[in-house]
């Protein structure tokens, strides 16, 4: 996995260069290519859990000619491995959340002031965040 998130730096810092460098607008570039509005700035930025679905790395290195051969291939191979690896630790997060909230919870129970600190709806309402983000993030 280390050796892919090195040539996931390659490809994100050569588009960082071309937006620099060329003034390149990728708003265009992702009405171009069908991607959604932010993909690449996503992507720059490492937010993979942000990248749609429609976003594809190669097809963006063969627009932009960013030569192929600079990018590893198994880049290409397993970017949907990372970006869903990158979706089980937010997930994870929320989850270690969630039980922080939980038990917190249950500590203070017997505390007259629970109502200052944290309320039973706001451990639903983390509960049900969860319940939303997991019917858009494949496990």
């Amino acid at each position: 996995m280390a050796q892919n998130k090195e040539h996931i730096a390659n490809l994100r810092l050569a588009l960082y260069n071309l937006k620099e460098e060329k003034q390149l607008n990728f708003y265009l570039v992702e009405q171009e290519l069908h991607f959604e509005r932010g993909d690449i700035e996503h992507f720059i930025k490492a937010e993979f859990r942000k990248v749609s679905d429609i976003f594809s790395p190669y097809k963006l290195c063969t627009y932009l000619n960013i030569p192929i051969e600079d990018i590893h291939s198994s880049y290409f191979r397993n970017f949907d491995e990372i970006k869903k690896y990158d979706n089980y630790m937010f997930k994870l997060i929320i989850n270690n959340k969630i039980e922080e909230l939980s038990n917190e919870y249950d500590k203070l129970k017997s505390i007259s002031d629970i109502d200052k600190l944290y309320t039973q709806g706001e451990i639903e309402g983390l509960r049900e965040a969860l319940a939303v983000y997991d019917q858009y993030v494949e496990d």
